[in-house]
């Protein structure tokens, strides 16, 4: 859960209230960091497996994994002409 509620982090819910930017960390590497927590899960996954001391949970917890990683891979570089074209990695650039 924890790193569910780490990525909201950097998620801007709109432009502004007044003064302050609707978003709670405004990082110029928002997209990296989202990627790294999103990847943190795939540890949750295989631990699970591994707590329920049985091969085929743990096989299981595995293969989820591997989904996982190799969905990565085609999501990151489905994002990439995006922030190509915003010309910056912060996402409160790409919703303005």
């Amino acid at each position: 859960m924890i790193p569910s509620l780490l990525t909201v982090a950097i998620i801007p819910f709109g432009s502004m209230i007044g003064s302050p930017k609707m978003v709670i960390a405004d990082l110029n590497v928002g997209v990296l960091y989202s990627f790294g927590i999103v990847s943190l899960s795939v540890y949750g996954i295989v631990l699970a497996g591994y707590a329920a001391n049985s091969k085929y949970p743990f096989l299981g917890g595995i293969r989820s994994s591997a989904q996982l990683i190799s969905y990565e891979i085609a999501m990151g570089m489905s994002v990439v002409p995006i922030f190509i074209i915003v010309g910056g990695l912060r996402l409160s650039q790409v919703v303005e």
